[in-house]
């Protein structure tokens, strides 16, 4: 059990952050991202236990975009007034002006472009870990970076006047 343990730790301390950061990216929402990071490492320890597959941090990644992805599809079950929006959307973390306009795009070009740049995965792991096809990824993230240059170039130009 000693060995199951040490295992389930160091994969935990090398992909936290990472596993958190897609969470974050995918429902704009610190506590739903650590309550959805939570239950991927709940997933890992119990697949340990079980000995079923290779464990990695392109398997975490996929189960954190797939329960962000049940996250979503029960949140749209679920009328919100547009006050309750307002403050759910409200918790986004703005780190800098490129943070931000990625907080802004899109799910589906936000996702690409945060593993494609912020993660380093290239097109075909991107491909893998969303259940796309590889030319869908890479016109999606070719889209993404084009929104937001020009979002960052409205605010460059916003802010200069």
């Amino acid at each position: 059990m000693e060995v199951l343990e040490k295992e389930f730790m160091r994969l935990y301390n090398l992909y936290v952050d990472d596993c958190l950061r897609l969470a974050v990216s995918f429902t704009k929402n610190i506590a739903d991202a650590e309550d959805i990071t939570q239950k991927v490492f709940v997933k890992l320890y119990n697949e340990l236990c079980n000995k079923k597959g290779v464990f990695n941090k392109s398997w975490l990644l996929k189960v954190t975009a797939n329960e962000c992805k049940n996250l979503i599809r029960w949140h749209k079950r679920i009328i919100y007034s547009n006050e309750l929006l307002e403050n759910k959307t409200g918790s986004c973390i703005e780190i800098d002006a490129t943070s931000s306009s990625l907080l802004k795009l899109s799910k589906k070009y936000r996702i690409v472009v945060y593993l494609y740049y912020y993660e380093g995965y290239k097109v075909r792991e991107i491909a893998v870990i969303l259940n796309l096809n590889e030319e869908n990824v890479r016109t999606r993230l070719r889209r993404g970076k084009e929104k937001m240059k020009k979002m960052l170039k409205e605010d460059y130009y916003a802010k200069e006047r």
